[in-house]
Order: C-alpha cells, then structure tokens, then sequence
C-alpha cells in the first residue's frame, strides 16, 4: 500500500455516497474534519471531533458520549465517502473536548491518531484526567479496534504534526509545552517546542526534545521525514527569537526549519530564505 501526504486542517468534506445530496447529521451540527489521509486505492482515513447530541459520517449514525463537550472520531471511507469502518470516543464521567491534530497509516491499515484534550479524564481511551490540554497517541487496526492509547508527555502539550516511518518503527510528534496553570504560567513559557519520537509498536515514547522559542505556533508545525538518511525535519514558527537556541536560524519573516537525527540528537538549523510571501 502506497501512502499519498496527509492532508491536513481539512475544513469541509463530503461525507456521503457520490451522487446523493448530503444528509444534514440529526442534532443540526456537522462533524469537524481535522485530518485526513488517503491509500492507494482511493480509500481516504479521516479523523476529527463533533459536538452535537447525534451525527453522521459517512452515512452512519455516531451518537456523543453523555458527558464529553465533543467526541473523537475516525473513520475509513470508500471512493463513493461510504464508511466501511467508524469509532467515537469520549467520556461518561468528565466534560472531556478532545482535538484531533493528524493521521497516519502504514501498509497494514493501521491508524495513528494525534491530538490533545482536557477538560477531564478521556475514559474511552483511558487517558487520565487533564486541565489544560494534553497530548496522546492513538493506535488502531485496520478494523477501526483500538491497540493502544498513549499520552505523550506530562502537563500542558499542543499538538502540531506527526509523522510515521513504519519501517523504522517510530512515530513522529511535534508541538508547544508549557508547565504550570495558565494563571501561572508565564507567557515566554508558551514558546517552548517540542519533539518526541514514539515507537509505533507500543506507544512508549523514547525520547522527547524540548526547543524553547521553537512553539509559537503549534498549528503551524510540520514534520518531514527522510528515511534513506533517517533525518526529521521540522518547520515552524518561532514566538521570542531570544529564546532560540543558536542551532535554530529563523528568517525575517519569524519562520524557522530544523533537522534532527532519528536519535534526537545533532540539531542543526537549516539556513536560508523561508517566506510565505
């Protein structure tokens, strides 16, 4: 199975079979697509949250958890956007608002899910309890059945992006730490990038870097991987250009590349223009 980029802050999509006019989800409210990926034979993974009491991916009914403020959703859809699978998470006990931020697949079907929550305990993928948002890794097969559930890190983490080299077996994450609450938590604090690699077969995190300056827009992030060399490159904004460290270049525009080895070690800045003018 060949693996075509992932498409990332997908704002709308056709959830229905081709040539029938979409069906508005019962509770008035349709889900929100945050990423979205797509196999070489035209089936596309999705994943995103939704709000309402009831809605429908894909032509199937997804009915929210009682007490999330959102559930978490992935599906696989077929050419026509017909699900052939699809799983909601959420909670029974805690206000839980989970966010999906990316998706992968490997050649087998398996799906790795990132995002963040808080708002509570995130009972459906025993995720412990957070205030502020929290990172976690999501591993299903290719039915939809989940393998694990992994939280990333302690205390407050913003996902950004992820990437999977399945014949490496790891995983990929990037995004924006802060310690503390957000009464004390000063504002430098939310600067601070982060990358950390899981292994794909687990979900045990094997190392985790922390950038500071390197987070000032975790959304903004991206993640590229060279397999031949084992290199991860990451792309960014920076937030306090005092705080970078001096392996980290930024252009004039506040944009930033950097390369790590697969190892995590060996920062080096990528010099030259970056412009999104």
């Amino acid at each position: 199975m060949s693996i075509v980029p992932a498409v990332r802050n997908v704002t709308s999509l056709f959830l229905g079979p081709v040539g029938d006019p979409p069906v508005p989800p019962i509770g008035g409210e349709r889900p929100t697509i945050e990423a979205a990926v797509r196999d070489d034979a035209g089936n596309t993974f999705v994943t995103g949250t939704f709000t309402a009491a009831r809605t429908k991916v894909g032509g199937v009914d997804l009915l929210k958890s009682p007490a999330s403020r959102a559930d978490l959703f992935v599906a696989l859809l077929d050419r026509s956007g017909a699900a052939l699978w699809v799983v909601n998470f959420g909670s029974l006990r805690s206000p839980v608002k989970p966010v999906a931020r990316a998706i992968a697949i490997d050649g087998a079907g398996t799906v790795f899910v990132a995002g963040s929550y808080d708002g509570g305990s995130f009972d459906d993928l025993n995720l412990p309890a957070a205030d502020e948002e929290s990172g976690f890794v999501l591993r299903l097969g290719m039915l939809g059945g989940v393998d694990w559930t992994a939280p990333v890190m302690q205390g407050r983490l913003v996902v950004g992006d992820m990437a999977l080299d399945a014949a490496a077996k790891a995983l990929f994450l990037s995004g924006a730490a802060g310690g503390g609450t957000r009464a004390q938590r000063p504002a430098s604090q939310s600067a601070e990038g982060v990358v950390a690699r899981l292994d794909s077969a687990s979900g045990s995190v094997q190392w985790l870097r922390r950038i500071p300056g390197a987070g000032g827009n975790p959304r903004g992030q991206a993640i590229v991987l060279d397999g031949d060399s084992r290199h991860l490159y990451l792309a960014g904004d920076i937030s306090t250009a005092a705080m970078l460290p001096p392996t980290v270049q930024s252009n004039r525009d506040g944009r930033f590349i950097l390369r790590l080895d697969y190892d995590g070690s060996d920062v080096d800045a990528i010099e030259g223009p970056i412009s999104g003018r």
